[in-house]
């Protein structure tokens, strides 16, 4: 990726700020508190709904993140990532020792896997199709987040 300077501002800017926005968010939804799944479901809405008008930013870091992780300015997305995924994997831990996901869960690939699965939707999602963010949310929180609930595992109720 060949860029000038003054364009490599401008992505530096896009990215800052969605990112700054996202880990305010993300504190946010965490201090408000609640069960952990509760809390997981809240941060997989925040995502989706961060979608709306910044589907470029989310595939630019994508797409260039390791050009990009190379540059002067840029070092702070990765810290930024790191601060998200121990946001995250707290949760997640939380929900593994106080039994309400599967005891058998790395809290950071569970991280990963979650992220992954929802990040990349931002790829084929469109503003106007038949779910809107809030319902895609619901969908993945149904397929992602109970698919790691300990009650739900191997109880025979899915």
């Amino acid at each position: 990726m060949r860029l000038d300077d003054k364009e490599l501002v401008i992505i530096e800017k896009m990215l800052c700020d969605y990112m700054d926005a996202l880990l305010i968010r993300y504190r946010h939804i965490i201090a408000d508190g609640g069960p952990p799944r509760e809390v997981l479901s809240r941060l997989v809405g925040c995502v989706f709904a961060s979608f709306a008008g910044q589907q470029a930013a989310i595939m630019l870091w994508q797409d260039q993140r390791p050009a990009l992780e190379s540059l002067p300015g840029f070092d702070y997305l990765a810290q930024a990532e790191g601060e998200a995924e121990l946001l995250w994997t707290e949760v997640i831990t939380r929900g593994i020792k106080g039994g309400e996901f599967r005891q058998d869960l790395d809290p950071r690939l569970t991280y990963r896997v979650i992220r992954d699965a929802i990040w990349m939707a931002a790829r084929w999602y469109r503003p106007d199709g038949p779910l809107g963010t809030q319902q895609l949310a619901e969908q993945y929180v149904a397929i992602l987040v109970d698919g790691i609930d300990s009650r739900r595992c191997c109880s025979g109720t899915r």
